[in-house]
Protein backbone atom coordinates (compact mmCIF):
# COMPACT_ATOMS: atom_id res chain seq x y z
CA UNK A 1 0.00 0.00 0.00
CA UNK A 2 1.04 3.64 -0.22
CA UNK A 3 -0.12 7.15 0.53
CA UNK A 4 -0.37 9.92 -2.05
CA UNK A 5 -0.77 13.66 -1.65
CA UNK A 6 -1.26 15.56 -4.87
CA UNK A 7 -3.49 18.04 -6.66
CA UNK A 8 -5.54 17.87 -9.85
CA UNK A 9 -5.26 14.23 -10.79
CA UNK A 10 -7.27 11.03 -10.96
CA UNK A 11 -6.69 7.61 -9.40
CA UNK A 12 -7.62 4.38 -11.17
CA UNK A 13 -7.18 0.98 -9.50
CA UNK A 14 -7.67 -1.80 -12.01
CA UNK A 15 -8.45 -5.42 -11.28
CA UNK A 16 -5.55 -7.72 -10.47
CA UNK A 17 -4.57 -11.14 -9.23
CA UNK A 18 -4.31 -9.90 -5.64
CA UNK A 19 -5.76 -7.23 -3.37
CA UNK A 20 -4.45 -3.72 -3.92
CA UNK A 21 -4.50 -1.20 -1.05
CA UNK A 22 -4.48 2.57 -1.55
CA UNK A 23 -4.74 5.28 1.10
CA UNK A 24 -5.23 8.78 -0.30
CA UNK A 25 -5.03 11.74 2.09
CA UNK A 26 -5.42 15.52 1.84
CA UNK A 27 -5.96 15.54 -1.91
CA UNK A 28 -8.00 17.65 -4.32
CA UNK A 29 -9.34 15.98 -7.46
CA UNK A 30 -10.24 18.93 -9.70
CA UNK A 31 -11.63 19.07 -13.26
CA UNK A 32 -10.77 15.54 -14.37
CA UNK A 33 -12.63 13.90 -17.28
CA UNK A 34 -13.08 10.23 -18.12
CA UNK A 35 -15.46 10.44 -21.06
CA UNK A 36 -12.99 10.53 -23.97
CA UNK A 37 -14.38 8.43 -26.81
CA UNK A 38 -16.65 6.50 -24.44
CA UNK A 39 -18.94 8.60 -22.27
CA UNK A 40 -19.75 5.61 -20.06
CA UNK A 41 -16.32 5.66 -18.38
CA UNK A 42 -16.61 5.58 -14.59
CA UNK A 43 -14.97 7.64 -11.86
CA UNK A 44 -13.69 11.02 -12.99
CA UNK A 45 -11.61 11.41 -9.84
CA UNK A 46 -11.29 7.94 -8.31
CA UNK A 47 -12.22 4.57 -9.80
CA UNK A 48 -11.74 1.42 -7.72
CA UNK A 49 -11.93 -1.88 -9.57
CA UNK A 50 -11.98 -5.55 -8.52
CA UNK A 51 -10.00 -6.42 -5.38
CA UNK A 52 -9.16 -2.80 -4.65
CA UNK A 53 -9.32 -1.66 -1.04
CA UNK A 54 -8.94 2.05 -0.40
CA UNK A 55 -9.36 4.86 2.10
CA UNK A 56 -9.99 8.44 0.98
CA UNK A 57 -9.55 10.92 3.84
CA UNK A 58 -9.76 14.73 3.74
CA UNK A 59 -10.29 14.76 -0.04
CA UNK A 60 -12.14 17.26 -2.23
CA UNK A 61 -13.73 16.20 -5.53
CA UNK A 62 -14.86 19.18 -7.59
CA UNK A 63 -15.64 19.80 -11.26
CA UNK A 64 -15.04 16.23 -12.42
CA UNK A 65 -16.95 14.80 -15.39
CA UNK A 66 -17.62 11.24 -16.51
CA UNK A 67 -20.05 8.38 -16.80
CA UNK A 68 -21.35 6.53 -13.73
CA UNK A 69 -19.85 8.07 -10.63
CA UNK A 70 -18.56 11.36 -11.99
CA UNK A 71 -16.28 11.94 -8.99
CA UNK A 72 -15.94 8.50 -7.35
CA UNK A 73 -16.88 5.05 -8.61
CA UNK A 74 -16.46 1.61 -7.03
CA UNK A 75 -16.86 -1.61 -9.01
CA UNK A 76 -16.61 -5.27 -8.03
CA UNK A 77 -17.68 -8.78 -8.99
CA UNK A 78 -18.93 -11.68 -6.89
CA UNK A 79 -15.53 -13.38 -7.13
CA UNK A 80 -13.51 -10.17 -6.79
CA UNK A 81 -15.32 -7.63 -4.57
CA UNK A 82 -13.92 -4.19 -3.78
CA UNK A 83 -14.06 -1.83 -0.82
CA UNK A 84 -13.81 1.93 -0.24
CA UNK A 85 -13.96 3.97 2.94
CA UNK A 86 -14.49 7.73 2.63
CA UNK A 87 -13.72 9.84 5.69
CA UNK A 88 -14.20 13.62 5.85
CA UNK A 89 -14.49 14.27 2.11
CA UNK A 90 -16.34 16.95 0.13
CA UNK A 91 -17.81 15.92 -3.22
CA UNK A 92 -19.59 18.69 -5.14
CA UNK A 93 -20.01 20.27 -8.59
CA UNK A 94 -19.37 17.02 -10.46
CA UNK A 95 -21.36 15.93 -13.53
CA UNK A 96 -22.30 12.41 -14.66
CA UNK A 97 -23.62 11.49 -18.10
CA UNK A 98 -25.46 8.56 -16.51
CA UNK A 99 -25.88 7.70 -12.80
CA UNK A 100 -24.20 9.08 -9.70
CA UNK A 101 -23.21 12.70 -10.09
CA UNK A 102 -21.04 12.43 -6.99
CA UNK A 103 -20.38 8.85 -5.86
CA UNK A 104 -21.52 5.54 -7.37
CA UNK A 105 -20.93 1.99 -6.17
CA UNK A 106 -22.09 -1.23 -7.83
CA UNK A 107 -23.08 -4.65 -6.56
CA UNK A 108 -20.28 -6.67 -4.92
CA UNK A 109 -18.73 -3.65 -3.26
CA UNK A 110 -18.55 -2.30 0.27
CA UNK A 111 -18.79 1.48 0.51
CA UNK A 112 -18.42 3.13 3.92
CA UNK A 113 -18.98 6.88 4.16
CA UNK A 114 -18.25 8.94 7.29
CA UNK A 115 -18.32 12.68 7.98
CA UNK A 116 -18.61 13.42 4.26
CA UNK A 117 -20.57 15.88 2.12
CA UNK A 118 -21.85 14.66 -1.27
CA UNK A 119 -24.05 17.46 -2.62
CA UNK A 120 -24.49 19.79 -5.57
CA UNK A 121 -23.66 17.13 -8.16
CA UNK A 122 -25.73 16.32 -11.25
CA UNK A 123 -26.42 13.26 -13.38
CA UNK A 124 -28.40 12.76 -16.55
CA UNK A 125 -30.81 10.26 -14.98
CA UNK A 126 -31.73 12.29 -11.89
CA UNK A 127 -30.60 9.90 -9.17
CA UNK A 128 -29.17 10.95 -5.79
CA UNK A 129 -25.70 12.47 -5.49
CA UNK A 130 -24.50 9.27 -3.81
CA UNK A 131 -26.02 6.09 -5.18
CA UNK A 132 -25.54 2.33 -5.02
CA UNK A 133 -26.57 0.79 -8.34
CA UNK A 134 -27.74 -2.71 -9.16
CA UNK A 135 -27.09 -4.30 -12.55
CA UNK A 136 -25.92 -0.86 -13.75
CA UNK A 137 -29.41 0.57 -13.21
CA UNK A 138 -29.74 3.57 -10.94
CA UNK A 139 -31.32 3.03 -7.55
CA UNK A 140 -31.49 4.99 -4.33
CA UNK A 141 -29.85 2.28 -2.23
CA UNK A 142 -27.64 3.55 0.57
CA UNK A 143 -24.04 2.36 1.00
CA UNK A 144 -23.02 -0.14 3.66
CA UNK A 145 -22.29 2.74 6.04
CA UNK A 146 -23.55 6.32 5.77
CA UNK A 147 -22.86 8.11 9.03
CA UNK A 148 -22.89 11.79 9.97
CA UNK A 149 -22.88 12.78 6.31
CA UNK A 150 -24.86 14.60 3.61
CA UNK A 151 -26.33 13.08 0.45
CA UNK A 152 -27.81 15.85 -1.67
CA UNK A 153 -30.03 17.82 0.69
CA UNK A 154 -30.52 14.97 3.16
CA UNK A 155 -28.55 14.96 6.40
CA UNK A 156 -27.73 11.62 8.06
CA UNK A 157 -26.76 10.82 11.61
CA UNK A 158 -25.63 7.45 12.91
CA UNK A 159 -26.36 4.21 11.05
CA UNK A 160 -27.96 5.82 8.02
CA UNK A 161 -30.71 7.53 9.99
CA UNK A 162 -32.12 10.76 8.53
CA UNK A 163 -31.85 13.80 10.78
CA UNK A 164 -35.41 15.10 10.94
CA UNK A 165 -35.91 18.79 10.20
CA UNK A 166 -32.37 19.26 8.90
CA UNK A 167 -31.63 20.22 5.28
CA UNK A 168 -28.37 20.90 3.45
CA UNK A 169 -28.33 23.50 0.67
CA UNK A 170 -25.05 23.40 -1.19
CA UNK A 171 -25.65 26.75 -2.92
CA UNK A 172 -25.58 28.61 0.39
CA UNK A 173 -23.72 26.20 2.67
CA UNK A 174 -20.52 25.69 0.64
CA UNK A 175 -18.31 28.55 -0.51
CA UNK A 176 -16.73 28.84 -3.94
CA UNK A 177 -13.74 26.60 -4.61
CA UNK A 178 -10.53 28.21 -3.39
CA UNK A 179 -7.11 26.54 -3.39
CA UNK A 180 -8.64 23.09 -3.70
CA UNK A 181 -11.24 23.38 -0.91
CA UNK A 182 -14.73 24.71 -0.22
CA UNK A 183 -15.45 26.25 3.18
CA UNK A 184 -18.67 25.62 5.10
CA UNK A 185 -20.84 28.73 5.25
CA UNK A 186 -24.08 29.84 6.93
CA UNK A 187 -24.92 29.87 10.62
CA UNK A 188 -27.70 27.29 10.18
CA UNK A 189 -25.51 24.85 8.24
CA UNK A 190 -26.04 21.32 9.64
CA UNK A 191 -22.62 20.26 8.34
CA UNK A 192 -20.98 22.64 10.81
CA UNK A 193 -22.21 20.76 13.86
CA UNK A 194 -23.64 17.43 12.67
CA UNK A 195 -20.37 15.70 11.89
CA UNK A 196 -17.92 13.64 13.91
CA UNK A 197 -15.33 14.75 16.45
CA UNK A 198 -11.68 13.90 15.82
CA UNK A 199 -11.72 11.19 18.46
CA UNK A 200 -14.66 9.48 16.75
CA UNK A 201 -12.98 9.73 13.35
CA UNK A 202 -9.89 8.04 14.72
CA UNK A 203 -12.07 5.25 16.10
CA UNK A 204 -13.34 4.38 12.61
CA UNK A 205 -9.97 3.01 11.62
CA UNK A 206 -9.48 0.65 14.55
CA UNK A 207 -8.54 -2.76 13.23
CA UNK A 208 -7.87 -1.66 9.67
CA UNK A 209 -4.95 -3.45 8.05
CA UNK A 210 -2.76 -1.72 6.98
CA UNK A 211 -3.40 0.95 9.59
CA UNK A 212 -4.59 4.44 8.68
CA UNK A 213 -2.43 7.37 9.78
CA UNK A 214 -4.72 8.64 12.54
CA UNK A 215 -2.89 11.98 12.72
CA UNK A 216 -4.44 12.71 9.31
CA UNK A 217 -7.94 12.28 10.72
CA UNK A 218 -7.38 14.85 13.47
CA UNK A 219 -6.90 17.66 10.97
CA UNK A 220 -8.57 18.76 7.73
CA UNK A 221 -7.26 18.87 4.16
CA UNK A 222 -5.21 22.00 4.91
CA UNK A 223 -3.95 20.90 8.32
CA UNK A 224 -6.47 22.77 10.50
CA UNK A 225 -7.30 20.97 13.75
CA UNK A 226 -10.72 19.31 13.88
CA UNK A 227 -11.73 20.84 17.20
CA UNK A 228 -15.49 20.65 16.61
CA UNK A 229 -17.76 18.26 14.73
CA UNK A 230 -17.84 19.65 11.20
CA UNK A 231 -18.32 17.48 8.12
CA UNK A 232 -16.23 17.54 4.99
CA UNK A 233 -12.65 17.95 3.86
CA UNK A 234 -12.14 21.50 5.13
CA UNK A 235 -13.14 23.08 8.44
CA UNK A 236 -11.18 26.36 8.15
CA UNK A 237 -12.64 29.75 7.30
Amino acid sequence: YFMVKFLRTAVYWNKGAREVNAYVYNTAFINNRTDGSKNSRRGGGYYGREQSKAVLANCTFDGNYGGNGAAVSLYGTAALPSQLTMISCTVTNNTSTFTGGGVEATDNTTLNVYNTIVAGNTDALGYPDLVVTSGNNGTSNLPATLAYSVNGSVVYGANGTVVSGSTFEFETMLSALNDGVRALTGSDNPALTGGMAASALVGITTGMNPEVDTDVLRVDQKGNDRTGSAMGAYVGN
